[in-house]
């Protein structure tokens, strides 16, 4: 349809939303401004606090690299993958005087505190200002949203990037009758530029890019009942190219198949849970999820044009990711606030429903005092509502622990999130190490940033799928030892090492037993005071050895 008929959907008792009455212009700048005020503190809180994310090693340790003028260098080897988001890193270290953590945190938080904005936007152009608060207000105060702006990874700035794209998608350049030629160029521009970043960061982009692209097919003629029931040549080559689209999709979808279905070994046993999402929504938003068909069937009666967008990014972002092998809450962020915007598009029409009714029972009801008491009461029980919610809960009690922390001294953009236990144990383990020609196998990359040096051998376990017998990684410049027999080859081939781990992962998945048996039985335990870390020597007795150590010395070799 076009957007003057498109808008037909979004009216409400004959007002269109976007011209609605509201409190007032400076009093809606003034919420959003306190929202993305909130939403930055609830953000700032806790981003020395919050507990090490693994991932983050790698922003860290190449971003501080690149700041130094050393390349986008990890450990021994090149980690580029999502490197705009590295430089982020890098800048927020030599401009900001930011370290370690704390530098691959900020831009994570400032990414998060844009999302916030841009999810207003969206809502304000596809439905109304009320609408955009609401959904800023969700993804202000949800769990995940504060989580990964803490984190130094990517996420918050992927889907700040798709957000931007919707936002670009629904103004005024596309779609509007008369768009100016060169207003409508230069959003083409800018958006393939967002585009092309977001894709740079993740690669599973493509599939909220794609929605979006197939989001602007709906603003344009072509998508009326009109249309399809009008004969023409247009009618004709239109429905081939969809059936052509179709075909190539689905051929591409099969050619991709393997590498969808392709997992690592952290999350194997999650690889044929095709519900995997479904039970994530219902754990952590147990009273909205289960009422999005509702929030949908509601906003295709007035806010047509924000139901159709959230859809496209929503849809094929949870299907390719439920068939997908790969699963964690994260790989779906860049769909989280497009749900946010439908439920709060349902959510807007349920205070509405709930308020006027009460004003219907209440003495005076649409004057004064009376529709002050009908909305805060509609409003409180929203509220109630949306506690039972499971993320809010758990932001809630991350923000008063932060919250307490800050009050007691704790800085809120220096220091490191470290365990204390493992900082203390590695200060000793530091006296212990052998050095010189005593090569070093460690299960964290950690250990460059704790002692200096470079591990030369990872113990990884247990192998991902695509992985060699002792395969060297480009992105850490080391080689992986995944089980008790690798581990056992690269003992046999080695004069010395000092094996280094984890206490908390022993018998676990990164350490199960057969691997500490081989490391108890062959090597010898160096006692340590702080029990956190464990370590373990090993020296070959004879300087020969029966043992294939060709996979051992390509590895050592590539390393040099």
């Amino acid at each position: 349809m076009t957007e003057m008929n498109s808008n037909q959907f979004e009216t409400e008792a004959g007002e269109p939303l976007n011209e609605r009455r509201n409190p007032g212009f400076s009093l809606t700048v003034w919420l959003v401004l306190g929202l993305l005020v909130l939403a930055f503190v609830l953000r700032l809180l806790g981003l020395s606090t919050r507990e090490v994310h693994p991932d983050e090693w790698y922003h860290v340790l190449a971003g501080a690299s690149w700041a130094n003028g050393e390349g986008l260098t990890y450990v021994r080897g090149i980690y580029d993958r999502a490197w705009p988001f590295t430089m982020a890193t890098g800048l927020a270290h030599s401009w900001l005087g930011l370290d370690g953590f704390m530098a691959a945190r900020f831009p994570s938080l400032l990414a998060g505190v844009v999302c916030v904005w841009l999810i207003y936007v969206l809502g304000k152009r596809t439905a109304s200002p009320a609408v955009g608060l609401i959904a800023a207000a969700i993804l202000a105060f949800d769990h995940m949203g504060i989580e990964w702006s803490q984190i130094g990874r990517f996420y918050t700035l992927q889907t700040a990037c798709i957000l931007g794209l919707a936002c670009i998608f629904a103004g005024p350049s596309f779609g509007a009758p008369r768009a100016a030629p060169m207003r409508t160029l230069i959003a083409v521009l800018v958006a393939a530029g967002i585009a092309l970043l977001a894709l740079l960061l993740q690669v599973i982009s493509i599939l909220g890019i794609a929605g979006l692209v197939l989001f602007l097919f709906t603003r344009t003629p072509y998508f009326s009942i009109e249309f399809a029931r009008t004969p023409s040549w247009q009618r004709t080559a239109l429905a081939i190219l969809i059936v052509v689209g179709f075909v190539i999709g689905m051929a591409g979808f099969v050619m991709m198949w393997p590498e969808l279905r392709a997992t690592q070994a952290w999350t194997a046993h999650e690889a044929d849970n095709f519900m995997y999402y479904d039970d994530y929504m219902r754990a952590m938003y147990g009273v909205l999820w289960p009422l999005t068909p509702l929030a949908v069937l509601i906003g295709l009666s007035h806010s047509r044009k924000a139901i159709l967008l959230a859809l496209s990014v929503i849809i094929p972002v949870l299907l390719v990711q439920s068939l997908g092998g790969m699963k964690a809450p994260r790989y779906i962020m860049q769909a989280i606030p497009f749900i946010f915007l439908l439920w709060a598009v349902g959510l807007r029409s349920g205070f509405l429903w709930l308020a006027g009714m009460i004003r219907d029972r209440v003495p005076f009801g649409n004057i004064g005092p009376g529709r002050i008491v009908s909305n805060t009461a509609a409003l409180a029980v929203l509220a109630f509502a949306l506690a039972g919610n499971l993320s809010f809960r758990e932001a809630a009690k991350w923000t008063i622990r932060d919250g307490k922390a800050a009050l007691a001294g704790q800085p809120l953009l220096s220091g490191e999130p470290l365990d204390p236990a493992l900082v203390s144990a590695s200060r000793e383990v530091a006296s212990k190490l052998r050095g010189g020609e005593t090569y070093l196998i460690a299960t964290d990359p950690w250990i460059q940033a704790y002692f200096g040096q470079a591990a030369h051998f990872t113990l990884i376990n247990p192998r991902n799928d695509n992985d060699q017998p002792l395969d060297f990684e480009d992105k850490t410049g080391q080689v992986n030892i995944a089980n008790a027999e690798e581990l056992s080859v690269a003992l046999d081939c080695l004069p010395s090492a000092d094996i280094l781990l984890r206490s908390d992962k022993v018998g676990a998945f990164y350490l199960p037993p057969p691997v500490m048996a081989e490391i108890e039985q062959r090597a010898t335990p160096v006692s340590l005071a702080n029990g956190a870390l464990k370590l373990y020597q090993w020296s070959r007795p004879v300087d020969h050895t029966e043992t294939d150590c060709s996979l051992v010395n390509a590895g050592l070799a590539k390393q040099n």
